[in-house]
């Protein structure tokens, strides 16, 4: 199935996969999953209505799907990846986060993810950045 296509479910309704998302949000507002792919599938401007009325950019897809699971590496790549220079986004958990702590929790969380690291090389500049086991990094490293 092509990535645009439409899914039709049982009862005779034509979905798309946005619209999957959105039901899926509808039946367990905690899957994380379903947040993190509407996110992802969303562009930066764009917005989603869920059906319990609140409207998200995919930022705050990416937080309700940290706020779902707190562990959620590529939630954390995500968001880091559509902030700028010293802007901050607050979690759920009231946690306030540059785009370099994005990174660094995306590592914390997965420590093998390639892409976490390569975007806090560039966030990182001349300068190092501590992770969160302590080790301290150079934008080479």
């Amino acid at each position: 199935m092509m990535h645009n296509e439409t899914v039709v479910t049982l009862d005779g309704r034509t979905l798309t996969k946005r619209d999957c998302y959105v039901e899926a949000v509808a039946c367990d507002p905690n899957c994380g999953d379903a947040y993190y792919n509407l996110g992802a599938i969303m562009t930066e401007a764009s917005t989603v209505t869920l059906r319990d009325g609140r409207t998200l950019t995919a930022r705050d897809c990416y937080i309700e799907a940290i706020a779902s699971d707190a562990t959620f590496s590529n939630a954390y790549y995500n968001l880091g990846a559509l902030m700028s220079g010293s802007e901050t986004v607050t979690l759920r958990d009231g946690r306030i986060l540059t785009e370099r702590d994005c990174y660094t929790e995306a590592l914390a969380c997965d420590p093998s993810s390639g892409k976490a690291y390569y975007n806090l090389g560039i966030n990182t500049g001349t300068g190092t950045v501590t992770l969160r086991d302590g080790r301290y990094l150079t934008n080479r490293d």
